[in-house]
């Protein structure tokens, strides 16, 4: 699940300006708020997941890609699709969903202060 974030264009025209003079910069930065975020929905995910032999909780974890810029949480077992979105036969925990979407404000936060660090070196 994807997350989101707005960014108004004169921030936008700003960080496109950033991005010629501190690429590497920027990328350490961002990286640093991917990290934080994926580690932080990993954690959330964990917390929400529902339990009944802690297989599923103990096999969720997180993966940070080699650009240092993407990362993701997933659940090493098969069942957790339907733990996640429910059956014919029970309705769905969405455990994943639920971190996600409660993380959204705290994940804008590592993003904007990842910008801030750049801008005002």
């Amino acid at each position: 699940m994807p997350i989101t974030i707005d960014i108004d264009s004169a921030t936008l025209d700003g960080i496109r300006e950033w991005v010629k003079k501190r690429p590497d910069e920027i990328i350490k930065e961002l990286g640093r708020a991917v990290k934080f975020s994926v580690i932080d929905v990993e954690r959330e995910t964990k917390r929400n997941a529902p339990v009944k032999t802690g297989t599923l909780r103990a096999s969720t974890n997180h993966f940070l890609y080699k650009d240092d810029l993407s990362g993701e949480v997933f659940s090493g077992v098969e069942y957790a699709i339907h733990q996640e979105y429910g059956t014919k036969h029970f309705a769905g925990k969405f455990f994943m969903t639920r971190a996600v979407n409660s993380l959204k404000p705290k994940i804008t936060k590592y993003f904007e202060l990842a910008l801030k660090r750049v801008a005002t070196r």
